[in-house]
């Protein structure tokens, strides 16, 4: 299992204890500690000192790029799991995982279906993509993204073909850019069950990244010396970008959408209303604010919607949400 840990003290030691807990015990659980200013680095040490199948690499702060070719050259296992320090999985992922790459030789990766998890703790989507490693392949070329990053389980071997460094950035994202080269040396498979619980938030390694990446769209560097370049500067921008500009905005929505999800219409209208007085928030606030405001019956008209017009549905992906 690789890790890649920065400032992440808050929701370490919950993303740890979901993987020391696995019904499949035998593991290395590797992690990085990138430069953390926090308490990521003594609470990894104390974790490591109550369980032996924790490695812990301390570094000065390299960028989650760096940090994730690190993980990959220390790695020692023949399979190779990933996890986000902010994430949490099911109890059965490996075993399961192990289960699939065992039944499908040809198979380099294989990720699985998340659930997502607002700010305020409550699930509110059920996602996964279709299971046709055909149809993934196809995806991936065309530049779609069908995998959770922190979900995938992957061949070390399969790893080997690809040329150094495994992970780039440039003008794609690191995880995309990694398994669209996996994809055309081997096939990808997915488990459509929820067995990774993602974290949504403005204070995302996600959310960070997606701001910082809006800087770069159409910046491809043409030289290697400019493809490091850009390389260099995203992952640096992404570990020390200020996740506060539109943070509150995406927190109050998926707040909604949660409460929204499990029919607590009051809370859910308190946070889309909220919405009204950003511009960057306002119609998609109005929008899920008028389905609140009908309770059921707006969650029965937007599951409606999605049937018939949502691109998922039409593949028939299950697990669908709102």
């Amino acid at each position: 299992m690789l890790m890649p840990a920065y400032n992440a003290a808050a929701t370490l030691e919950a993303a740890v204890a979901s993987i020391l807990t696995q019904s499949f015990g035998d593991f290395e659980l590797l992690v990085v500690n990138d430069g953390s200013s926090d308490d990521t680095g003594a609470l990894l040490d104390e974790l490591a000192r109550r369980d032996g199948r924790i490695r812990v690499i301390h570094q000065h702060n390299q960028g989650v790029v760096r940090s994730l070719n690190t993980l990959l050259e220390q790695a020692r296992a023949p399979l190779l799991a990933r996890m986000d320090a902010d994430d949490q999985c099911d109890s059965e992922r490996f075993a399961k995982q192990i289960a699939y790459l065992q039944a499908h030789p040809q198979t380099g990766m294989v990720a699985t279906g998340v659930l997502e998890i607002a700010p305020n703790g409550l699930p509110f989507r059920s996602v996964c993509h279709p299971d046709d490693p055909a149809l993934l392949a196809s995806m991936l070329a065309a530049g779609r993204n069908p995998v959770a990053h922190g979900s995938v389980m992957l061949r070390r071997s399969v790893l080997a073909q690809l040329e150094e460094p495994r992970y780039r950035l440039a003008a794609a994202s690191e995880d995309r850019d990694l398994w669209a080269r996996l994809a055309a040396i081997s096939a990808v498979g997915m488990l459509c069950e929820p067995l990774y619980l993602l974290r949504r938030g403005g204070g995302s390694v996600s959310f960070r990244a997606a701001q910082v990446r809006e800087r770069y769209l159409g910046e491809v560097g043409e030289t290697e010396e400019q493809i490091q370049r850009i390389e260099a500067d995203l992952s640096a921008a992404i570990t020390d970008a200020d996740p506060t500009a539109g943070a509150q905005g995406y927190d109050l929505y998926l707040n909604g959408k949660a409460f929204y999800a499990h029919g607590r219409y009051g809370e859910a209208r308190a946070c889309f209303s909220a919405l009204l007085g950003d511009p960057r928030w306002r119609k998609r606030g109005a929008a899920f604010l008028a389905l609140a405001w009908l309770g059921p019956l707006g969650r029965g008209a937007l599951r409606g919607y999605q049937r018939l017009f949502s691109a998922k549905a039409r593949l028939g992906c299950p697990g669908l949400g709102y």
